[in-house]
């Protein structure tokens, strides 16, 4: 069978043409050796097996440690442990799915304890809603601890890529929901006005008593949430933080107001820097949040409303900022110095409201298609960008190290699950690469450069 196969992946009724129950004999050679059935095996009947390509570890053991190492690289590199449902690794192992999978089975109580014991040393999240919710919150009480308050524009960014300002719209939004809902529960007179009050599907309705004069009232004359929504304790840490429900805190914008044109008065503009503080109020950070808001939602929305505009409009006030290409460059090399790279997520958003992850997006594209200035390429590269894209880092990180199996063994004849001393799945990766050539999934580039390695 190997000689023929060139494995021993031989299913357990497998029956060879002599009558043999080969795939049973070896399931039995496998427990055997793990001491789960009664018999032994000789250190020369192991090496004879052995030397036939026998697995002796069941395939859910190998997957779980494949898994299981394939996580632990994913923390070292991320720093975390919240993988995306659809992540893959380089190699194409699903992490994502397999990660899913072992919670599903931690829920269901039938997940070993020597694994999950392995998973949590490794930085397992067996809750991910609650993980994420608290690393959001983590970055809401950052903001505070450092602006003084949870004013954030809806479009806010943070450095490391979260839309800090979407995520606490959306805490907002579920308590107003939650809240109202209770409200007209509690209101209700009868069964028909809570119904069409709450016409919500996001609730359900209790049972109506006579006896109970406030409306409905199974355990505490309320509306019954279901699963999802913001949790009492959530509220709690938020409200710790000094969260305004209803929006911006009451007579926000006139203080601010009043401020900004008592500054007017006194030096004929609005231009100050982001972090400019009058009378004790933030008021550069404000002025850039409501620029940010009018270029984002237009002139009219439910924040930045017309009469507001014309208000601001009569202090002097400048809706697009002057910011230079230099300055932008500037800022990206601030960056640089203080992140160590340029890898900016798209929306990433100054605290002077300059979109600098798209502008570096830009940057590139134009690069990329030849049209990028000589003394703009030569002052990026001063302030420490990087042209190529992660996909062209990682085929070039392959093609080094193909090159360096290359100068070692004389030879590309290397196997799909071959791993170098550095831990670089090259065999994975050659493989990839020769499917995408027949795929037609290569760039002439790339096609070109593994001819000349001598990749077919």
């Amino acid at each position: 069978f190997y000689k023929r196969e060139g494995h021993l992946e031989v299913k357990k009724r497998y029956i060879t043409e002599s009558g043999l129950n080969l795939g049973s004999w070896i399931l039995t050679q496998r427990r055997v050796r793990a001491g789960t059935v009664a018999g032994s095996l000789s250190e020369g009947q192991i090496k004879r097996l052995d030397a036939i390509g026998m697995r002796w570890k069941d395939k859910r053991s190998e997957q779980f440690e494949k898994g299981l190492e394939e996580f632990r690289r994913f923390v070292v590199r991320n720093d975390h442990g919240d993988v995306s449902l659809q992540y893959e690794t380089v190699d194409g192992f699903p992490l994502g799915k397999w990660l899913s999978t072992m919670r599903s089975k931690y829920k269901k109580g039938s997940l070993e304890r020597e694994a999950v014991e392995k998973l949590e040393d490794a930085g397992m999240v067996w809750d991910v809603q609650q993980y994420r919710w608290e690393t959001y919150y983590k970055a809401a009480k950052e903001y505070r601890n450092r602006f003084g308050d949870l004013e954030i524009p809806g479009s806010y960014v943070t450095e490391d890529g979260k839309k800090l300002g979407v995520w606490l719209n959306n805490q907002k939004s579920s308590y107003r929901k939650k809240y109202r809902a209770d409200t007209a529960w509690r209101n209700a007179k009868e069964p028909e006005a809570a119904t069409t009050q709450m016409n919500t599907g996001e609730y359900r309705q209790n049972r109506w008593t006579e006896e109970d004069k406030g409306g409905f009232a199974e355990e505490g004359r309320h509306l019954e949430k279901r699963e999802s929504g913001i949790t009492k304790e959530q509220i709690q840490k938020l409200e710790s933080l000094g969260i305004c429900w209803e929006g911006k805190s009451a007579g926000s914008f006139e203080r601010k107001y009043k401020a900004a044109s008592e500054y007017y008065k006194e030096y004929g503009n609005l231009e100050m820097p982001s972090t400019f503080v009058y009378k004790g109020e933030k008021l550069g950070k404000w002025l850039n949040e409501l620029r940010l808001a009018r270029k984002k939602e237009g002139q009219n929305n439910q924040n930045l409303t017309k009469e507001k505009v014309q208000k601001l409009n009569q202090i002097g006030m400048v809706w697009e900022k002057k910011d230079s290409w230099e300055y932008r460059c500037e800022m990206a090399k601030e960056y640089f110095i203080k992140h160590g790279n340029l890898e900016i997520s798209q929306q990433y958003v100054t605290e002077d409201g300059i979109w600098l992850g798209k502008w570096l997006y830009i940057q590139r594209m134009q690069y990329k298609k030849g049209v990028l200035e000589g003394w703009k390429k030569e002052k990026l590269e001063k302030a420490g960008i990087c042209w190529k894209s992660a996909s062209e880092l990682a085929f070039e990180k392959g093609c080094k190290a193909l090159e360096e199996y290359f100068s070692k063994y004389k030879s590309l004849e290397i196997s799909k699950g071959y791993v170098m001393p550095d831990g670089y799945r090259l065999g994975s990766w050659v493989y990839r690469q020769r499917k995408k050539k027949r795929d037609g999934k290569l760039t002439g580039e790339q096609a070109e450069r593994l001819a000349v390695l001598g990749v077919e």
